[in-house]
């Protein structure tokens, strides 16, 4: 039988307490600590008291956008839950991360606490130098039935600091994993995204991790000041955190399965940065929601839960949906909490185990449900919110929103004037001077639309954008070919039209 007992800290007194009245002394005890506070002698304080009563415990510790218990409005406090385990064991491992060297972490965290009877993995992550896209993925190709759960810690949304801890040390850019071992125990794990894809496709083209520098050949910025506005956009800057990711995160579809990616902030280049990583080629949607749609989602995710043995619960759920969902958070958790002891916390990004692969998530609630018994409860999870009939203005909106979109994509583009004798038919892709056709070859064409779609930022286009949108990304065409190629389409075009830029790039000047 599994017992968890939740614990929001006040003082030592308190906590000591706490401890005293509800807690054993045993090797399978789980403590997972979630700081409001990332000073690291007010973290010290809480661990020392924990190690001088439970000094036999397992304890796995991060800093967080806000901490998880039940449903209760804890996220501006520390919450530390307690799980007792009779018939599992637990192992486990605070590392420091090595940028670029994922799989040396990984082969770690495998050689020493990961068996081939291991149900479960949790991995709390420095949320700012961390990228454990490769760490995941590398644990998963050793064990790929292995379910791994947990998420990149917070700093309360002030993107300086972040930390993770085991019962002795506290360390930045560090992994702490902890595994649970057993003959018996039952494991699932689910998630909630609750964003929907609007609008139509565009493709990553130039991206390094966790940076995107161009979509559909823009800058990224770009991309955000022309559907977002110019107007809004300041409002997300990186100086007015929360960031850009937030209302309107990416969606990328992953043969089928949706992916959330935030905006944290924008670089000065116009690139922004993502909490996840993407490849090129990716495609994306922008997405929205509303606090109705995401009541409902939890709902049904509560619903798929209570279908399974369950004695705890264990939420690593997105800073995004907390701060969307302001102080109306609880409506998130309500449906979880009600089935079992709830704790958790609000992550920098959220470690999924889908199927066939490990995904770090974003805006997502992701659960891992535990129980050492076969027995399945019934909760009325259905007797919470009887009523569906909330969230019809929304799917209106959402059926909108994708109709106008195919209707704009079926009809023929107006004709741009790009200045007194230059026009552009960006549909067709035809150029026209004083109404008369330029003939254009398809690299030509292909060249002046990767231009073009760059006309409204104030950044340049490269050659390494104009040579993956001409001729794809696994070209073998050069700088000297995209010069040519300019060469070639000046020829055609009034003087003056495109501009060489310092550092290789081009734009046009209309």
């Amino acid at each position: 039988m599994i017992h968890t007992f939740i614990h929001t800290y006040d003082n030592p007194d308190s906590l000591k307490k706490y401890i005293v009245t509800n807690v054993e002394n045993i090797d399978s005890l789980l403590i997972q600590a979630f700081f409001n506070t990332n000073i690291e002698t007010e973290m010290r304080q809480v661990l020392d008291l924990i190690n001088e009563l439970l000094p036999d415990a397992h304890i796995i510790g991060t800093t967080t956008d806000g901490a998880i218990h039940n449903d209760d409005e804890d996220t501006h406090k520390t919450v530390i839950s307690f799980t007792t385990f009779e018939k599992s064991t637990l192992k486990h491992k605070l590392i420091p991360f090595e940028i670029d060297k994922e799989e040396k972490s990984a082969k770690i965290i495998c050689d020493n606490i990961v068996s081939e009877n291991s149900k479960l993995l949790i991995i709390f992550a420095d949320g700012l130098l961390c990228n454990i896209g490769g760490l995941i993925n590398a644990i998963h190709a050793e064990y790929p039935n292995l379910i791994i759960a947990g998420g990149l810690s917070g700093d309360n949304a002030e993107f300086k600091k972040t930390l993770v801890c085991d019962k002795d040390s506290i360390l930045q850019q560090a992994v702490v994993a902890l595994s649970i071992d057993s003959e018996v125990l039952k494991v699932y794990n689910d998630f909630t995204l609750a964003w929907q894809p609007v609008g139509g496709n565009m493709a990553v083209t130039k991206c390094n991790k966790n940076i995107i520098y161009e979509i559909n050949a823009q800058t990224a910025v770009n991309v955000y000041e022309k559907y977002l506005n110019k107007i809004t956009l300041p409002n997300y800057a990186a100086d007015k955190q929360p960031t850009i990711g937030i209302d309107f995160p990416f969606i990328i579809n992953k043969d089928g399965f949706y992916i959330a990616r935030a905006g944290l902030n924008i670089n000065d280049d116009g690139s922004i940065h993502f909490a996840g990583e993407f490849n090129e080629g990716d495609k994306l949607n922008f997405s929205f929601t509303n606090e109705e749609h995401i009541i409902k989602s939890g709902i049904e995710l509560g619903q798929r839960i209570a279908k399974n043995p369950v004695q705890t619960i264990f939420v690593y759920s997105c800073m995004a949906r907390r701060r969307f969902m302001g102080k109306d958070i609880h409506h998130d958790l309500k449906p979880i909490a009600s089935i079992a002891p709830t704790s958790g916390f609000y992550t920098y990004g959220e470690i999924y185990s889908a199927p066939n692969s490990k995904e770090l998530l974003n805006h997502t609630m992701t659960i891992v449900a535990l129980s050492e018994e076969d027995e399945i409860y019934s909760y009325g999870i259905d007797k919470l919110y009887p009523e569906e009939s909330k969230d019809e203005t929304f799917n209106a909106l959402l059926h909108l929103l994708t109709s106008i979109q195919e209707q704009a994509s079926n009809n023929k583009a107006e004709i741009i004037s790009l200045n007194d004798s230059l026009q552009y038919n960006s549909t067709t892709r035809e150029l026209f001077q004083e109404e008369r056709l330029i003939e254009l070859s398809k690299s030509e064409s292909l060249c002046f639309e990767s231009l073009f779609l760059n006309l409204e930022s104030k950044y340049a286009v490269t050659a390494e954008s104009i040579i993956l949108h001409v001729w794809g990304e696994n070209s073998d065409k050069s700088i000297d070919s995209v010069r040519s190629l300019i060469k070639k389409l000046r020829k055609k075009l009034p003087a003056g039209v495109i501009k060489n830029v310092y550092g290789g790039m081009y734009k046009l000047d209309v």
